[in-house]
């Protein structure tokens, strides 16, 4: 004789749970998924549309100049090409992928670049790698990185920039300094930025400070 372990009533009851807990994940799912590709397209659209506003109020200010007013405004057209393909990329889900592909050093020197070319300021980089850093902890430094610098060039009036990573077995620490003038964490309104960095940090279990 074969004891039933769970009566059809209990099975019918367990199925209810298991499928109510399918559901509860894949919410979840979805609103991470859709938290990145929120910070994903502040990160790299608002990158790109921020240096494109300095880049045409340079411009504008340089009217009288028709060579500066026209170098200006291709780096502004470079701009709006590079914001253009981040939206595809983030839209399809695929621009954390293709930046795993790359080295954080070359991702380091293109943020680099493209905050001299629109600021006029280069910032220095010093990274020591104990160990090299691992593929899945490259798209979230870059796009923390990215933010950071970001901020520098629309708030702090800085004029100079110091960036420090050190990669050890157990932890990795991101250090990003500049001379400009401060700002008060508690009074900073909820955005994408400083949040989304935030969320960064927590997902990598680490902190921001």
């Amino acid at each position: 004789m074969v004891e039933e372990l769970y009566t059809p009533e209990q099975l019918a009851q367990m199925h209810d749970s298991l499928w109510q807990c399918v559901l509860q994940f894949a919410n979840l799912s979805a609103v991470q998924e859709r938290n990145r590709i929120a910070r994903d397209l502040h990160d790299s659209v608002g990158h790109a549309l921020t240096g494109l506003n300095f880049q045409l109020q340079t411009a504008i200010k340089c009217q009288p100049d028709p060579i500066q007013v026209q170098k200006f405004l291709t780096e502004a057209h470079r701009l709006v090409a590079i914001a253009t393909q981040e939206v595809r990329q983030s839209v399809k889900g695929l621009r954390s992928d293709a930046l795993e592909t790359q080295s954080l050093e070359m991702l380091i020197a293109s943020l680099v670049n493209d905050f001299y070319d629109s600021t006029g300021i280069l910032p220095q980089v010093e990274i020591t790698e104990r160990v090299a850093t691992p593929s899945q902890l490259i798209a979230p430094i870059y796009r923390i990185i990215q933010e950071a610098l970001n901020n520098i060039r629309k708030y702090a009036r800085a004029t100079e920039v110091q960036l420090d990573i050190c990669t050890t077995v157990t932890q990795l620490h991101l250090t990003i300094q500049d001379n400009g003038r401060g700002f008060d964490p508690e009074k900073v309104s909820g955005g994408y930025g400083l949040q989304g960095m935030q969320e960064r940090v927590a997902v990598l279990q680490g902190y921001l400070h």
